[in-house]
């Protein structure tokens, strides 16, 4: 699949007592028709045979997506569809409104808030949490932030890198610093491995990046900043150096001095990076190839 048609595993958010995966289509969020049978506590294929009965109210692209066999076949590697799922279609948070629009029961009214609210409140990559409640806001970031965990963990993140990566990955989805709301300035890393370079980060990627790939991704986390200065052609800017940031400090990021010097003498100085800042880079491509 190319990125235009990229679908993405996102964390668990809880909806009426519900917990299911955010999913991403084209960076818009969608919801399959089984999402909605376990989020309405109906019979499994309602949502389906309402839809069916229903297609001409629906309009493809703005109500609700096909999906080609190949996205079908990524979706289902990822646990969105069963295997042998042959065809398919997605509905947008209009579809899902106009497929719910006649639903009056009880379950209805409690859940449909909450799915325009937190599932598909995402803009951007985003989640709005500003206009929730304070306990709902608590929960729909720790909702989040939960499934992040749980993703690192997966990628055999442990400890306080486990939890760094978790509260990046929120922040980046919610707006929240799930750290610097609960009052933790800094999280010490757990480190007793080996310090690498980016480009011997690059060389244990699949595939393999350089290592102006691997500063950039590292920019991307939020891990180091450039200090860029104007290049030789005009309205031209280079990267003159890295600065670590106070995240990559606490992923465990640090500045080694190389023992050599520049044309005027001075010392030259590298950002070091432990071993584990691997799967958070691993991590980055692999959501980017989805």
């Amino acid at each position: 699949m190319d990125s235009q048609s990229s679908s993405t595993l996102m964390p668990t958010v809880s909806i009426g007592g519900v917990d299911v995966k955010r999913i991403t289509y084209r960076g818009e969020p969608i919801v399959t028709m089984s999402q909605v049978d376990e989020i309405h506590q109906r019979p499994d294929d309602t949502a389906r045979r309402t839809f069916n009965e229903n297609r001409d109210r629906f309009v493809e692209g703005a109500d609700f997506h096909s999906l080609t066999s190949d996205e079908i076949r990524t979706m289902s590697q990822l646990g969105i569809f069963p295997s042998r799922t042959a065809r398919a279609n997605v509905l947008t948070e209009r579809g899902y409104l106009k497929l719910t629009k006649p639903m009056n029961d009880d379950r209805a009214w409690e859940v449909q808030g909450d799915m325009v609210d937190v599932y598909f409140a995402a803009q951007e990559g985003a989640i709005d949490v500003s206009r929730l409640p304070l306990s709902k806001k608590l929960k729909t970031v720790g909702d989040v932030m939960h499934g992040f965990s749980r993703l690192a963990g997966l990628l055999g993140l442990k400890g306080n890198q486990r939890a760094l990566s978790a509260a990046m990955a929120t922040q980046r989805e919610t707006g929240v610093n799930v750290l610097e709301l609960t009052g933790v300035t800094h999280l010490k890393a757990d480190i007793s491995q080996q310090f690498i370079n980016s480009t011997s980060v690059g060389e244990r990627t699949d595939p393999t990046k350089t290592a102006n790939e691997v500063n950039l991704i590292l920019e991307k986390l939020g891990l180091q900043a450039a200090h860029r200065i104007p290049g030789k052609r005009p309205g031209k800017m280079r990267i003159a150096y890295w600065d670590l940031t106070d995240a990559g400090r606490a992923a465990g990021g640090d500045i080694f001095d190389t023992g050599k010097k520049d044309f005027k003498g001075r010392p030259v100085k590298q950002i070091m990076w432990p071993t584990s800042v691997i799967a958070l880079v691993q991590r980055q491509l692999t959501e980017t190839l989805l």
